[in-house]
């Protein structure tokens, strides 16, 4: 009786384990309404297909994701700025920037003011995404008075587009994409980007085991220019073209 016992409990110990390692699929927040984040979530789809992990991707806003990955609840995150890994430790930045960000001021057309530095924007009504760090960051250099955060890129430019801020500040890529999705004519890139800041690909700090492979392949992508051919690739065809203005 106790033998069997015994037998059905190691039984039922090996069962789970082969169930835990059985789960290998990588699940991947992504923010949602972001075309940064598509040419991203494409671009490690390549990545993890040449190590043989199976990732699947969450659609979430910009501050979810930074909670469900920080807290483990997700694996990963498809791209963010180097300081995410200083406000959250847990997160294990892959050493190689996988993409660059260009933070671009947008406008209505003629606007009566000019925005030249981060310090221009001091005095100006500001929309931004609520949870991307570049937004918030360069908004609190600034010293901006007010600023308004909204939950996607759709709705901070269509909320610029009724006059209820004077500029917006996004990724040069999502604004010129948005523009064009939803057709707002009135609204422009106000000037050359203000930052260019590369973009990483992160993972919760319990896959650090993976930090090195997962950054192999991307730097043999970079070294033989493939990544640059994956990224305009991609980029024509998911803002159908735009990608050619920047």
């Amino acid at each position: 009786m106790i033998r069997s016992v015994f037998l059905f409990f190691t039984l039922l110990t090996l069962g789970l384990d082969q169930n835990a390692s059985a789960q290998t699929t990588m699940q991947i927040a992504q923010i949602k309404g972001s075309y940064n984040q598509l040419v991203g979530k494409k671009l490690l789809i390549e990545i993890y297909r040449r190590l043989d992990i199976d990732i699947s991707f969450s659609m979430m806003t910009a501050k979810r994701a930074l909670s469900e990955t920080s807290s483990g609840h997700k694996d990963a995150e498809v791209l963010r700025v180097a300081s995410v890994s200083e406000k959250y430790p847990s997160l294990i930045r892959i050493p190689t920037p996988l993409y660059s960000l260009k933070s671009q001021v947008f406008s209505r057309l003629n606007p009566s003011f000019e925005v030249i530095t981060v310090e221009d924007m001091r005095y100006l009504r500001t929309v931004i995404v609520r949870g991307i760090m570049h937004a918030e960051a360069l908004t609190e250099e600034s010293g901006s008075r007010t600023v308004h955060r909204l939950e996607t890129v759709t709705k901070m430019m269509q909320f610029l587009a009724r006059k209820r801020a004077d500029i917006a500040l996004s990724s040069r890529l999502n604004g010129l994409a948005i523009i064009q999705e939803q057709q707002l004519t009135d609204i422009i890139p106000l000037g050359k980007p203000i930052l260019v800041q590369p973009l990483y690909h992160y993972v919760h700090e319990k896959h650090r085991a993976l930090v090195p492979k997962i950054d192999a392949v991307i730097q043999a992508l970079h070294n033989s220019g493939e990544l640059t051919q994956l990224i305009q690739q991609f980029e024509q065809t998911l803002i159908q073209g735009t990608a050619n203005s920047q």
